[in-house]
C-alpha cells in the first residue's frame, strides 16, 4: 500500500468529495495491517489450543484477563504518572507555568 499525504486544503465549495476517496481514508485510518495481525493471532491461538486438545474455555479465557489487569493497570499507572510528570517539568523548565 502507497503512503500518500492526505491534503488539508479544503475542497472549493460546492466540490463533491468522491466516495471512493472517503472510502480509501476510512481504510488507512482503521490501519489494515493492525486488524489483520490481530485476526491472524486470534486463529492462530484458537488452533494451537484445538490442536492441543484443550477448546476453548471462556471461564479460563476470563480469568487470565482479570489476572493481567491486576498487573498491567498498576504498570499504567506509573508510566501515566511518569509522563504527566514529564510533561509538567517541560512546561515548568521553558516557563509555560
Amino acid at each position: 500500500m502507497k503512503n500518500t499525504p492526505i491534503s488539508t486544503e479544503k475542497p472549493a465549495s460546492g466540490t463533491p468529495v468522491s466516495a471512493w476517496a472517503r472510502l480509501s481514508l476510512v481504510w488507512r485510518m482503521t490501519r489494515p495491517a493492525f486488524l489483520l495481525l490481530t485476526v491472524v493471532a486470534c486463529v492462530l491461538g484458537t488452533a494451537t489450543a484445538a490442536a492441543c486438545g484443550c477448546g476453548l474455555d471462556l471461564p479460563l479465557a476470563l480469568g487470565a484477563m482479570a489476572q493481567w489487569r491486576k498487573v498491567h493497570i498498576p504498570i499504567f499507572i506509573v508510566f501515566a504518572v511518569l509522563a504527566l510528570g514529564h510533561i509538567f517539568s517541560i512546561f515548568l523548565f521553558w516557563g509555560w507555568v
